[in-house]
């Protein structure tokens, strides 16, 4: 009877492991086909040039590329205006409690366990998303961004970092111009702004995680050109063991902002 029994938890275990390895082998095909579907669309965006790409191409490969992911209000060719987003998030469900403090020991670390263990199954979470605005059938704006998470080494940090990376180029001046940032970086060139730093969020994904943030933003005084090298992604480390970081997501603008910081630190002639 033990020995019955001793075969049924063991085939039972065994069971077990084959679902959770192939549960993860799924999930990280997944995970590498967002990848790489993500990554050809934030090429396509890169070369978009400002006030001569057209929106109603643009539209129509997001349909096909994207599908149910892809949003929009008004038509491509709107007179007045007109936008498309997409927004794709892998896993598709990531649970807010992973990401809140617990209160007490005992469910911290049963909460942390279980998630730890699904993101183990999932690999790293990728959130993409783009919008591109158009007025008259011509690109007047276009956004991307990525989001993916990390262990945050800090001792007091008990949650999971956010690595941000977001590039937008726009035929008006964004509202993020009027930081004492973006004041020091006028003589440096005035066309374009790159942002590195670290804050909080307290989104539905991640409530109260800090945040490593890198971003560009390329204004009407600025020029495609600007805007090609600046919105240039690499999402070549969500496929690896170690995390991300800022300049692996945006490789250009953190080489930028390196340089900008050596000149505004160098002393005036």
């Amino acid at each position: 009877m033990a020995l019955s029994r001793r075969r049924i938890f063991t085939v039972l275990g065994v069971l077990c492991v084959i679902a959770a390895g192939m549960a993860a082998v799924s999930l990280r095909i997944r995970q590498h086909i967002i990848r790489v579907h993500a990554q050809r669309t934030l090429d396509d965006i890169q070369h978009l040039k400002i006030g001569s790409s057209r929106t109603c191409q643009i539209f129509s490969e997001w349909q096909h590329e994207w599908g149910s992911h892809v949003s929009y209000e008004g038509t491509c060719d709107d007179p007045n205006r007109f936008y498309m987003d997409i927004n794709v998030q892998h896993p598709a469900y990531i649970w807010p409690t992973c990401f809140e403090g617990q209160s007490g020991r005992v469910r911290f670390i049963l909460v942390r366990g279980m998630c730890g263990v699904y993101e183990a199954l999932s690999g790293k979470t990728i959130v993409f998303m783009a919008r591109v605005v158009g007025v008259k059938g011509v690109v007047t704006q276009k956004f991307s961004q990525v989001f993916t998470v990390m262990r945050d080494d800090l001792p007091d940090e008990h949650m999971p970092a956010t690595v941000a990376a977001s590039a937008m180029t726009s035929a008006r001046p964004g509202r993020s111009w009027d930081r004492q940032a973006a004041t020091q970086q006028q003589n440096l060139h005035p066309g374009y702004r790159v942002f590195v730093g670290t804050t909080r969020i307290n989104a539905d994904y991640m409530p109260g995680g800090r945040v490593f943030y890198i971003s560009a933003e390329v204004g009407p005084e600025g020029t495609n050109v600007d805007s090609e090298r600046l919105f240039r992604f690499d999402l070549s480390c969500l496929g690896r063991w170690r995390p991300c970081s800022e300049r692996d997501l945006m490789p250009a603008a953190y080489d930028q902002y390196e340089m900008d910081v050596r000149r505004s630190q160098s002393p005036s002639p």
